[in-house]
Parts: structure tokens; sequence; C-alpha cells
């Protein structure tokens, strides 16, 4: 029997399976995963350092940074959406170099998909272990359709 004011065990259960059906239904996601991870790039000394100055290892980084000059850039002002659930998506600008070697003089626009989801150590967190994107060639051409690869730095396991 159960008395007003306390909830019953079949009540709390109920709300608990409604909570967890809402969450899968709009895909769940899981915001401690992160992009790779920071012992694995070119910039390990900084990136150990300051992981949110080169994005890898962080969740949802809004820069990506490979070590070196601007053109070592992958993307900064990155907006992601859907961050956690198995496939996300990111858009943002980066500084591309010129047939000629300088840099561009603005920024071009670039997307992002984050994928597979996994562990870059044994005990690591969660992280998103491919990463592609696609920007156009120049400033003034149309955004392309084919996705390209992009070395995600993940320690161990070669990802």
């Amino acid at each position: 029997m159960t008395r007003v004011g306390q909830p019953s065990a079949v009540l709390l259960a109920s709300f608990a399976l409604m909570t967890a059906f809402a969450t899968a239904a709009r895909g769940g996601g899981h915001t401690r995963v992160v992009l790779g991870s920071p012992t694995g790039t070119s910039a390990v000394p900084h990136c150990l350092v300051a992981p949110r100055d080169c994005g890898w290892g962080t969740a949802a980084p809004r820069f990506l940074w490979e070590g070196g000059d601007l053109s070592s850039e992958v993307a900064h002002r990155i907006r992601w959406t859907n961050w956690g659930h198995h496939v996300t998506f990111g858009i943002g600008v980066h500084w591309a170099a010129t047939p000629n070697g300088s840099i561009y003089p603005t920024p071009l626009p670039i997307r992002l998909r984050a994928f597979s989801i996994g562990r870059c150590q044994p005990h690591g967190p969660l992280a998103y272990r491919r990463l592609q994107t696609r920007t156009p060639d120049r400033p003034g051409r149309r955004m392309p359709d084919r996705w390209v690869d992009i070395h995600v730095p993940c320690a161990l396991l070669g990802h």
C-alpha cells in the first residue's frame, strides 16, 4: 500500500523508463566524448600543456590545430551539432594556402564530420577517431560534395 505523498516503486520505475525512452528518441548523445587525443599530435608538448589551444582530446573543440603556422590549422570558430552522437557535424572557417604558398587573406568556410566513437587509449575517454572535412579550394568557389579524411591523433591505436 502506498501512502499519499510517497511515490510508489512502480511510479518511479515508470518515470525512469519514460526518461530513458525520451533520451533515446532524441538520439542520446554523450557530451563527454572528445575528438582524438592530444598525445598523438605533432604539437604534443603544447597540446599536453594547453589542450584547449589545439583542440585534440577535448569535447566539441572550437579550434583544431596540428602545430605549426596558420596552414597547420584544421579549423577555428567551429560550431558542432549533435556532439556525442554516433556522427557529429561542425561548421567553421580555416586559413588555406594559395598555390604560391602564401595564405589567402580571408578564411574559407569548412564543414567537419566526426565519427567512429571508441577509445584512443585503453582507459581513456570515449573519442571520435575519424574526422572528415570539405572546403572550397579557394575563395569564391562552392563547397565540394566530397568529404576528405583528416588525420585524427589517437595515440596507441593509430587511427
